[in-house]
C-alpha cells in the first residue's frame, strides 16, 4: 500500500468494537504513520536513535567551545584553536534511545461498553497505535499484557517486531475468553505492576491502558515508584456509564471483583453512583499531580488516535 492510500484515520479501517484481530491491529501502522506525536528529550543512558541534550563523545557533532578542565584533549578542535589562539573542545550530541514500555490491561472489567468499543478493545487499539508510532521514532518497544488470567511479558525489541510481538500478546486467547478463575483483580494488577517495575530501564517512557478499577493502595505506591525513574503515563478508559447512570433500567457493576445490581431509576442509586466515579477520577488526579504522572482520559466513543495526538500535544492532559 502506497504512502496516497495508508489509511488515515479508524474511519478507514474496520475494528471488532469486542475483540479486535490481529490483522486489524496491524492495519493500524498506516495511521500511526501519520500521527505526528511529540518526541521528548530522552533520561536514558542507553546509546540508540534519539537525539539528547547530553553531551560527549557522541555520534554527530553539535559544536565547538573554548576547552575547559578535565575535557578530554581528543576532542581538541586543532584547527579552531590555531585560528583562535586558545584551545577549544568539539562537543557531540550523543544519540540515545528511550525505550516504550506498554502495559494493556485485559481484566474483566475492560471487557463492557455501553458505546462504542469495549474498554478492552478500545486499549488494544490505543496501544497499537502507540506501538506502531515508537517503532516509526526508532524507539525499543516492549511492555506486557495482563489479565486474571495472567500476563503476557513483550520483551523490548527495536522496530517492527516490537509492535508485532505486542500484537501477538493481545491476542493470546485465554484474555479475551473471559475463562473462569484466575487470581482476584486486585491481585492480578499488583503482579502485573511488579513485572513492569521490574522491566523498566530508567528513562522509559511508560503507559497504562486501563480503566484504573480494583487497584489497591500497593498498586498506586508501585505506580509512583515507577515514576521516579521513568515517563508514566496513566490512559484511563472509560465508558458513559461510568460517569452517569441512564435514566431507567438496572446495570451491573463490579467492585473489586464482586458484581451488583444498579436501579438507574432510583434518584439515590444515580446520586451515589456519580459520587463514587467523581472519587475514583479525583484519586488519581491526586496520583497523578503528586508523583509527576500524566493522566488521559479515553473514552469507549473516542477515536484514541485523536486523542492521543492532543494528549502529546498538551502535555498528555488531555481533558
Amino acid at each position: 500500500m502506497s504512502a496516497a492510500q495508508a489509511p488515515r484515520s479508524l474511519a478507514d479501517i474496520s475494528v471488532h468494537p469486542v475483540r479486535p484481530e490481529a490483522r486489524e491491529l496491524i492495519a493500524l501502522r498506516g495511521i500511526a504513520l501519520a500521527l505526528q506525536l511529540e518526541r521528548n528529550a530522552a533520561k536514558s543512558l542507553r546509546p540508540g536513535a534519539l537525539r539528547t541534550r547530553f553531551r560527549g563523545r557522541g555520534m554527530e557533532f553539535s559544536e565547538v567551545r573554548p576547552y575547559q578542565a578535565g575535557d578530554d584533549i581528543r576532542s581538541i578542535d586543532w584547527k579552531v584553536t590555531a585560528r583562535r589562539g586558545r584551545p577549544h573542545t568539539k562537543l557531540f550530541t550523543e544519540e540515545r534511545e528511550r525505550p516504550v514500555l506498554l502495559a494493556v490491561d485485559l481484566r474483566r472489567s475492560m471487557h463492557f461498553a455501553t458505546r462504542g468499543r469495549f474498554k478492552a478493545a478500545q486499549a488494544a487499539v490505543a496501544a497499537s497505535l502507540l506501538a506502531w508510532n515508537a517503532c516509526r521514532k526508532g524507539d525499543r518497544l516492549g511492555g506486557l499484557v495482563f489479565s486474571e488470567q495472567g500476563a503476557q511479558p513483550v520483551k523490548d525489541r527495536r522496530g517492527d517486531k516490537g509492535a508485532l510481538h505486542l500484537i501477538r500478546a493481545l491476542m493470546r486467547p485465554g484474555f479475551w475468553e473471559g475463562a473462569a478463575g484466575g487470581d482476584a483483580p486486585a491481585q492480578a494488577a499488583l503482579d502485573a505492576l511488579h513485572r513492569l517495575r521490574a522491566q523498566a530501564h530508567p528513562g522509559s517512557r511508560i503507559y497504562l491502558l486501563s480503566d484504573l478499577r480494583n487497584l489497591s493502595p500497593a498498586a498506586e505506591h508501585l505506580l509512583a515508584d515507577i515514576s521516579r525513574h521513568n515517563e508514566l503515563v496513566l490512559v484511563m478508559l472509560e465508558d458513559a456509564i461510568d460517569s452517569e447512570l441512564p435514566p431507567k433500567g438496572i446495570y451491573p457493576l463490579e467492585l473489586d471483583g464482586a458484581f451488583y445490581r444498579l436501579d438507574a431509576s432510583n434518584p439515590v442509586v444515580r446520586a451515589r453512583h456519580r459520587l463514587r466515579y467523581e472519587a475514583h477520577l479525583a484519586r488519581w488526579r491526586k496520583l497523578a499531580r503528586h508523583d509527576n504522572i500524566f493522566l488521559m482520559r479515553l473514552d469507549t466513543r473516542e477515536e484514541p488516535s485523536g486523542i492521543l495526538r492532543r494528549g502529546h500535544r498538551e502535555g498528555f492532559d488531555a481533558r
